[in-house]
């Protein structure tokens, strides 16, 4: 159904009406639990099945705390964005890397929510509302670096373009 939120609703609540063996459904982030949440509380199905989510918004968070969704993944977009800002920035000052696993992959999450932990989840958000002036400052910072690696044509010095 797209991106349109009461075209996805409504076709949830379809397939709930003519599909008595629905008994759990997965949503790939808050613009799909959005909408099929308000498909189980119109048709009356939500204590029927179980619901999961991947990705936190605030009503996903209080559906995981109200026992209308049974968890929510979150994948920790935000360090999935600043992350590999600080690592360019180490990288290009000091050439090193975290290592990570065997292959070099850092694990952002997942954490599961669920309803003894939605409430935690909820407080750390907003104080990392905070966060956001930490993000603000950490691009500063980048193009900082970035100016300061760079000559004054915009091209890499050879000793930080040989490291690629």
């Amino acid at each position: 159904q797209g991106t349109d939120p009461t075209a996805a609703q409504n076709a949830i609540k379809t397939e709930l009406n003519n599909n008595s063996d629905v008994d759990g459904m997965l949503t790939l982030g808050p613009q799909g639990a959005i909408p099929a949440l308000q498909a189980l509380k119109s048709t009356g199905k939500g204590q029927e099945l179980e619901f999961a989510t991947f990705d936190l918004a605030p009503e996903v968070l209080q559906a995981v705390r109200d026992g209308d969704l049974l968890f929510a993944i979150d994948q920790q977009q935000f360090l999935q964005g600043y992350l590999p800002i600080v690592f360019l920035t180490k990288y290009l000052e000091t050439g090193a890397l975290p290592l990570g696993s065997k292959d070099r992959v850092l694990l952002t999450g997942p954490q599961i929510v669920t309803a003894d932990t939605a409430l935690d989840v909820v407080e750390r958000a907003l104080m990392g509302l905070s966060g956001l002036l930490l993000a603000v400052f950490t691009v500063t910072v980048l193009l900082d670096v970035t100016t300061r690696f760079t000559g004054s044509d915009g091209c890499w010095p050879e000793r930080v373009s040989s490291r690629w």
